[in-house]
């Protein structure tokens, strides 16, 4: 019998996922466009081998970028649901509190960078 010579995925358990999350949170030049060396395609790429490494051989480079796009639109899901709620003009009680177990962890460093892009600066100085 022939066996297949696909590779399955890795399984992602929450405890993979937080250290993944933690991993990439050590690497700002992949995540922070502010960064000078952001663009530049060789740290990026030892940084994303040096998650590899962290995190395991059986864990593909292009594993880990699919598994960083999927948080990420999760996080940026929760982020809208929340910004959402607070432009509704409700009381404290009633903004959305996210329940996912990754988002305060990747909110920590990546609130920063989404603010400054989501912030409007209204002058409400009286004179």
């Amino acid at each position: 019998m022939a066996s297949s010579s696909t590779k399955s995925p890795p399984e992602w358990t929450i405890e993979k996922v937080i250290e993944f999350i933690e991993l990439y949170q050590a690497h700002p030049i992949i995540w922070d466009a502010t960064r000078k060396d952001h663009k530049n395609k060789n740290l990026l790429a030892d940084a994303w081998r040096t998650i590899q490494q962290n995190m395991g051989m059986n864990f593909s480079i292009e594993d880990l970028k699919k598994k960083r796009e999927s948080l990420m639109s999760t996080y940026r899901l929760y982020r809208k649901k929340i910004s959402d709620s607070t432009r509704s003009g409700s009381s404290t009680d009633d903004i959305f509190k996210p329940n996912w177990f990754a988002y305060e962890l990747m909110d920590r460093f990546l609130a920063p960078i989404y603010d400054k892009s989501d912030t409007v600066t209204i002058n409400t100085e009286v004179r």
